[in-house]
């Protein structure tokens, strides 16, 4: 069972007991987060949302509920028989003002200031770890270059995690059990007993080698 609303309309009861899956993707690098869903129609009750539309995403966890964010709808289809709607929809926080290109330098500051531009420019808030947000910057530049491939490219250089979520561009070191504002996170063991389904891959090395150049 899952809280689902379309453009603020509750339709959870609809759709309950009609889920064939439902997976929801939380991307890193990209920080595009998805959503996916098919839905059993055989009655036909059910009408394809508009291209656009938000959606409203709440899932089961330990009695209650959490709110996933809102993600806008890319695509939905219907196909048949036995007729299934299916809906994707990608985190409604990456607006056009993120990838537009711009050029901006920035001088003699530091990254939680130039994440807090950043931030204040796409009307979202920075939540920026303390630990690296003091990190000073002598120079950088942004040339020719979209908010959301900087940022992308500042979670890269500073080994840290880079996203937007439900309104907040977070920034925060990577591989720590912390969130951005220093509160230490639980660990969570996971046994195979506690799955319903698992898979476990083993492969080879990517890299073999790495060449470096300096001045």
């Amino acid at each position: 069972m899952i809280k689902l609303a379309v453009n603020g309309i509750d339709i959870s009861e609809l759709i309950n007991g009609r889920i064939i899956s439902c997976t929801l993707t939380d991307e890193r690098a990209q920080m595009v987060d998805q959503f996916d869903i098919e839905l059993d129609n055989n009655d036909g009750l059910l009408m394809l949302p508009d291209p656009d539309a938000s959606l409203q995403v709440s899932l089961p966890y330990q009695g209650g509920f959490v709110d996933m964010g809102i993600f806008t709808i890319d695509t939905c289809s219907l196909a048949g028989p036995p007729s299934v709607i299916s809906i994707q929809a990608r985190s409604a926080d990456i607006g056009d003002t993120l990838k537009q290109k711009r050029e901006h330098s920035f001088e003699q500051t530091t990254l939680s200031a130039v994440l807090g531009t950043i931030a204040s420019r796409n009307n979202l808030v920075p939540s920026v770890a303390n630990s690296i947000g003091a990190k000073v910057i002598d120079h950088l530049d942004q040339t020719s270059e979209s908010d959301l491939s900087f940022i992308a490219r500042l979670g890269d250089l500073y080994d840290a995690v880079a996203s937007i979520k439900s309104g907040f561009l977070v920034f925060m070191p990577a591989g720590q059990a912390q969130s951005a504002n220093g509160t230490t996170l639980e660990d969570v063991r996971i046994n195979l007993a506690d799955c319903e389904q698992y898979s476990l891959e083993k492969r080879k090395p990517t890299y073999t080698g790495v060449k470096a150049f300096w001045n």
